[in-house]
């Protein structure tokens, strides 16, 4: 049961925050999130669509519109691993817990989104297990597979496994839902986390989660995936094919 108390004695503000770039969605799922959901401080969709926008304000969202850029999924990605340490989601500064939801996501379980913030309250980042693979590298094998990462990346990202001597024993995430604090741990775990997509062109961004929390020694607890509060409603609309663009 969500603790009313321990909120309101530690004084958390929590956001929650989607982004919806390059036409990847076709609307916003959810409706009126802080009526829906009142231990909520703010509700963000971050967008570079003019019609994502429009619709995210009549559904009751605050929106932050930021420029169209060149790699709208490099884009989105940087801002969700970043969260409030990302210069155009400087908004997000003043919360303390910080919720992100992939954009096609939705609320399907209140009393799973109270245990999962009372979980945060423990560790820096609350995390959820993937479905099928319980390793890195067992997912960097199957996005190769799949066409959703160059050759050119997949060499690069094996080498900082193997250069960093990277154990790959943590288990692995489904990171469409995360639920994460504003601290400077978690500012020096995203760090890490962009960081290495970066470097390597590899922007599936699970394939270096647990690297950047095994790396910084981040506290996290990772739940059961039965256990995601917030589940896809409905398939992304991805006119663009911006899934399989690898450049």
């Amino acid at each position: 049961m969500f603790d009313i108390f321990k909120m309101t004695t530690l004084k958390k503000r929590i956001a929650l925050y989607t982004i919806i770039t390059g036409d990847y969605e076709s609307h916003v799922r959810e409706n009126f999130p802080l009526k829906m959901m009142p231990m909520l401080d703010a509700a963000y969709v971050v967008t570079d669509c003019k019609f994502i926008e429009a619709d995210a304000k009549k559904k009751g969202w605050d929106c932050i519109f930021v420029n169209k850029s060149e790699n709208s999924k490099k884009t989105q990605r940087k801002m969700k691993v970043l969260q409030n340490f990302h210069p155009d989601l400087h908004m997000l500064n003043e919360y303390d817990i910080i919720i992100y939801i992939d954009g096609n996501c939705g609320l399907i379980n209140m009393s799973k989104l109270e245990n999962a913030i009372n979980e945060v309250h423990k560790y820096d980042i609350v995390c959820f297990d993937h479905p099928v693979r319980k390793a890195s590298k067992a997912e960097l094998e199957t996005v190769l597979n799949l066409k959703l990462i160059s050759k050119d990346a997949y060499v690069k990202v094996k080498t900082v496994y193997e250069e960093s001597k990277y154990p790959d024993n943590i288990g692995l995430s489904e990171t469409r839902v995360l639920f994460r604090n504003n601290n400077d741990d978690v500012k020096r775990f995203c760090t890490e986390w962009i960081n290495n997509m970066m470097n390597t062109n590899c922007y599936r961004d699970q394939i270096f989660f647990e690297y950047a929390l095994w790396k910084h020694k981040t506290s996290f607890k990772r739940m059961k995936n039965s256990d995601f509060p917030f589940h896809a409603k409905g398939g992304h609309y991805d006119k663009n094919k911006m899934r399989f663009n690898i450049t």
